[in-house]
């Protein structure tokens, strides 16, 4: 079985086409587990507490801020282009090679605000908003991207997946097992104390999301010219 993310499962193929694999046609998919959101956190020597904080100051500067993410073609990397085209704002978009390296350049004032994935280290910076369609438990007192006035919804979830051609009672026996896995009330303490939300469901969830994903986030990639540095 393969354990993967939207990088792999969805967003890769789009900006390379060379993977040499299709994540639909090439494996059957078994259960979405869950998603870690993305939030928007910014600098706290920035003095701002919302996300329309955030964009008055931007443009009190012309416009421009520095926003990190953690590489291209990351989910973070796409919310700051969708955020930016939203709010008008020509920022400057800093790659990094993992949330670590950007937590601490946003709060030394490196730069101004960062669209990590979401964990608890996080709460160290001033997290603005979170990408999920609705509040999440864990952070009940963050207002989302669509609450802030931005169409903006976008998450790091994982999968689980099999080869092609499994046999469909063997896909409903792990599905049961897993789904049974993910409703424990200790196990969704434990995934939620550590900034993640679990879904679930039947195997067709996994096929969904994918799709979903490269509608809405292909002609973005396309746009941007993810991928055309290669």
């Amino acid at each position: 079985m393969l354990l993967t993310g939207v990088g792999p499962a969805a967003l890769r193929p789009l900006i390379d086409k060379s993977v040499g694999y299709d994540p639909v046609a090439d494996f059957t998919p078994i259960i979405l587990i869950g998603e870690t959101p993305n939030v928007l956190l910014a600098n706290p020597n920035l003095g701002v507490k919302t996300v329309k904080d955030l964009v008055a100051y931007a443009k009190s500067k012309g416009g421009r801020i520095s926003i990190g993410h953690s590489g291209p073609g990351t989910m973070g990397q796409l919310c700051t282009i969708l955020f930016a085209a939203e709010a008008g704002l020509d920022l400057s978009s800093v790659s990094y090679r993992g949330t670590a390296p950007m937590m601490i350049d946003v709060l030394g004032g490196q730069i101004d605000a960062g669209f990590p994935a979401y964990n608890p280290a996080t709460r160290q910076a001033t997290v603005l908003a979170v990408t999920t369609d609705e509040r999440v438990d864990f952070l009940s007192d963050v207002p989302t991207m669509k609450e802030s006035g931005f169409d903006l919804v976008g998450g790091t979830w994982h999968a689980i997946m099999g080869p092609a051609h499994m046999p469909p009672e063997l896909v409903a026996k792990l599905n049961g097992v897993m789904n049974a896995f993910l409703r424990k009330p200790e196990t969704r303490r434990r995934f939620s104390e550590a900034g993640y939300r679990m879904f679930g469901g039947p195997p067709a969830r996994v096929t969904e999301r994918i799709v979903q994903e490269r509608t809405k986030w292909s002609k973005i990639i396309e746009d941007a010219k993810i991928g055309d540095d290669k």
